[in-house]
């Protein structure tokens, strides 16, 4: 609403401060030339005197005027952006319901190939594995869902060097078509540690892929895992081309 008058109201400000400056200039010409010189002498400091707190109010006025007509574009500002979020958000909704409907649909499809495949252990082995694929594809369509609600994360003690050799083993096709190595570090001595299996995989997966796409034309990616304590640590590293200087910042 301040937006929409603040041509007017500036212009009026400047008008107001315009005539008190011009009227302060006639009357002291007016009391120069009316007045005995000594009574005029004493008189205009005090009507110069009134200007200048009126010019300080008029700049007082000016400079909040100001400040609320920022406010007032930031607060728009941050409305269309959260408006904009909202329906991003929405369409996102909808979007992962379909994608969760069609991977249901698949999800069936894996059940009659596991069905055909039971005679099989080789196939039925990587029937199995497509399917834990298709859970995690379905739990991370749960996660997004519900990112409006608190996390609840599914803890489970677990193998993390067995979690890790999971991923690798998913993209290990997809590395070696790539002219990728990749190199296990694992230490032995990692302990069971309480961990979201899901997620766990999703994450690491994540910077596997990224690794992979650094490297276009072949390289050598290192899987790292070393015990601190109670506590484990695990590095993806690869010999790519790095994250440019102006992405890192977005990182996390």
């Amino acid at each position: 609403m301040i937006r929409s008058f603040r041509g007017p109201i500036i212009a009026l400000l400047t008008a107001a401060l315009a005539v008190v400056l011009l009227s302060r200039i006639v009357s002291t010409l007016w009391i120069f030339r009316a007045l005995p010189e000594e009574i005029a002498r004493s008189v205009i400091p005090g009507l110069w005197y009134n200007f200048f707190f009126e010019l300080m109010v008029f700049v007082g006025i000016s400079l909040a005027l100001r400040w609320l007509i920022g406010r007032d574009r930031k607060d728009r500002s941050e409305k269309a952006r959260l408006d904009h979020l909202a329906e991003v958000a929405t369409m996102s909704g909808g979007f992962a319901h379909e994608a969760r409907n069609l991977l249901h649909a698949l999800q069936t499809r894996i059940e009659l190939l596991r069905k055909s495949a039971a005679d099989d252990a080789k196939s039925l082995e990587r029937v199995n594995k497509l399917d834990e694929l298709a859970m995690d594809m379905e739990q991370l369509f749960t996660d997004f869902l519900s990112l409006a609600r608190p996390a609840n994360d599914h803890l489970e003690e677990s193998n993390v060097t067995n979690l890790v050799n999971q991923v690798i083993e998913f993209e290990d096709l997809e590395l070696e078509r790539s002219g990728v190595k990749i190199v296990r570090e694992f230490d032995s001595k990692v302990p069971q540690v309480l961990v979201d299996r899901g997620k766990f995989k999703r994450a690491l997966l994540n910077l596997i892929v990224n690794a992979r796409h650094a490297l276009p034309e072949g390289g050598t990616l290192w899987v790292r895992t070393s015990a601190y304590g109670k506590q484990v640590r695990i590095e993806v590293e690869d010999n790519g081309c790095g994250i440019p200087l102006e992405d890192q910042p977005r990182i996390f």
